[in-house]
């Protein structure tokens, strides 16, 4: 069973933009990634046009068959890699919204890219006011 997240970006106008990954979802696997490799706009705004991920890696990578094990450091994707569909980025009106979206998925951890730097938060059995602390203000942010 995979430890399960979803991951975002903090909007201007205060939604997110969102996409869940199903597997080793958990800080000391996604945070080093997502800082490490996901904190420039483009970058981020790559990840995020993948929609969801079975794999959250280092690099976005090209397309490949979904069971190959071969490309670790890329990323695997449940449509370019899959064929799936309904599975694109979300937008949340809000993080209360954003709090559902966790819920829905079973994410056990949610990431929030604040324009500035990532925040984390654990999610799971964890009320929604939980996550209100991750962002301090998202009507103060100019350039999510």
């Amino acid at each position: 069973m995979g430890t399960r997240a979803r991951l975002g970006r903090c909007n201007a106008d205060g939604s997110i933009t969102s996409i869940y990954t199903h597997w080793d979802g958990y800080p000391q696997h996604h945070l080093p990634i997502l800082t490490g490799h996901y904190a420039a706009p483009a970058w981020l705004d790559a990840l995020l046009s993948l929609g969801d991920l079975s794999v959250l890696a280092p690099q976005i990578g090209e397309p490949h068959d979904f069971e190959d094990r071969a490309h670790r450091h890329w990323c695997t994707a449940y449509a370019r890699d899959r064929g799936d569909t309904g599975v694109a980025a979300i937008t949340s009106a809000n993080l209360t919204a954003f709090a559902a979206a966790c819920s829905r998925c079973g994410a056990e951890y949610a990431y929030l890219w604040d324009g500035v730097a990532w925040r984390q938060g654990r999610v799971m059995d964890r009320p929604v006011p939980h996550l209100v602390g991750m962002v301090p203000d998202l009507r103060n942010l100019s350039n999510a």
